[in-house]
């Protein structure tokens, strides 16, 4: 990824986290770095296997998508909903991520690495952790 791309992928994410009332800065730069390059390489994983849906998946997409999943695991869900999150689709996404980390473990995909790194670092709210428990 060039540095401009870099940068507005960067920005894209830190907006997003903020759409949810989530301050980047508190997390810190390698939380951030390292769900910023999860993301990234989801990215480069759709576009490289399915070029045609290059328009459809875009950088900024994968990027809004990482910035959902790290604020409904350090709000928690009821607080995400209460920021205007789309409750309902994370919720989803959460069951899947439970699923895939029973099954393939906390590598299996975008959404899993992001819990795992966000709970080695002592991030996860006890909403969103006692939730994840339940579907596990």
């Amino acid at each position: 990824m060039g540095l401009f791309s870099a940068f507005r992928a960067s920005s894209t994410y830190e907006k997003a986290l903020k759409f949810y009332g989530v301050d980047p800065y508190a997390l810190g730069p390698d939380i951030n770095t390292k769900v910023c390059s999860y993301a990234n390489q989801v990215y480069e994983r759709i576009t490289s296997r399915w070029p045609e849906d290059r328009g459809q998946n875009t950088l900024d997409a994968c990027m809004r998508n990482a910035a959902a999943t790290t604020a409904f695991c350090t709000l928690g869900p009821t607080m995400f909903h209460e920021s205007g999150g789309d409750y309902d689709g994370m919720m989803e996404r959460l069951k899947i991520a439970a699923r895939d980390w029973r099954e393939e473990g906390p590598e299996a995909q975008v959404d899993t690495m992001i819990i795992k790194t966000l709970d080695d670092a002592g991030l996860l709210s006890d909403d969103f952790a006692e939730c994840f428990n339940e579907l596990l």
